[in-house]
């Protein structure tokens, strides 16, 4: 076998040079290896959590999650300009930077989120899950605005199949502890998915639903009183009149299910 040749053309020069049969197949052996090792590479971790401008919380997050190079901290805040909310940012990327200049590289993202408004908080942090799908999502709900652990909360429950883990701080013991939380079965059929798209566009009224997707009023009906208590409808008036609209959690599942752009 040694004394067999392949002849591997460089460009257009026309020089050649002579490859063992050994040779070209040992290339193929560390190729293989080398794509079986590309696509057996750990997911980085990536830690969501609410941040109550307590600085320390980092170092805990560091020990609590094992992080190391690659691995990711997000940090949910009030979208204000609270003077302690910037120099406690501040702190935290000076930290990170240093942690940086020591070996550790993580990375450090903001999430400035309403905390007046619970759904748009959830739908933002949903989104920032949803752009980053490969990524292993430790979620922690532990400190800082209650309203924004709250949406924490709610997101662990609609993004289960995202999320690694949810822990919560036990105030009576004041230490953390790692909950399992309910996942919320957001799988739905055809049918009621093609009723998302439809009121992804434009909010409407039952007898347009009806004529658009070609199904009798009482179909759509029931199709839509399911959506309402799965929250992922809402309706304003009342009667044949009312408009039915997606709720945030009604794109949030339309996204997660069909990719569409709600």
């Amino acid at each position: 076998m040694e004394n067999l040749h392949i002849s591997l053309s460089e460009g257009l020069t026309g020089d050649f040079h002579m490859l063992s049969v050994r040779d070209v197949i040992l290339s193929w052996v560390l190729m293989l290896l080398y794509s079986v090792m590309w696509r057996r590479r750990e997911v980085g971790k990536t830690v969501i959590l609410s941040f109550g401008f307590d600085v320390g919380i980092v170092m805990r997050t560091l020990s609590d999650y094992s992080l190391k190079s690659g691995d990711g901290i997000v940090l949910v805040v009030p979208d204000d300009d609270n003077e302690k909310k910037i120099s406690s940012i501040k702190e935290v990327e000076k930290f990170v930077s240093t942690l940086g200049e020591r070996g550790l590289s993580l990375t450090l993202e903001i999430i400035e989120v309403d905390d007046q408004n619970i759904e748009e908080s959830v739908m933002r942090i949903c989104e920032y899950m949803l752009s980053h799908p490969d990524n292993d999502y430790h979620l922690e709900a532990s400190g800082g605005v209650r309203s924004i652990c709250t949406a924490i909360t709610i997101t662990a429950m609609l993004m289960g199949d995202f999320v690694k883990s949810f822990a919560t701080l036990s105030e009576a013991a004041s230490k953390k502890m790692f909950v399992e939380v309910p996942v919320y079965d957001n799988t739905l059929s055809e049918a009621k998915m093609n009723l998302l798209h439809l009121l992804s566009k434009e909010p409407l009224v039952i007898k347009e639903i009806s004529s658009r997707i070609r199904k009798n009023i009482s179909t759509v009906s029931r199709h839509l009183e399911e959506l309402e208590k799965k929250k992922l409808v809402r309706k304003d008036g009342e009667g044949y009149g009312c408009k039915y609209s997606l709720t945030p959690y009604g794109k949030i599942v339309l996204r997660m299910n069909e990719g569409y752009d709600a």
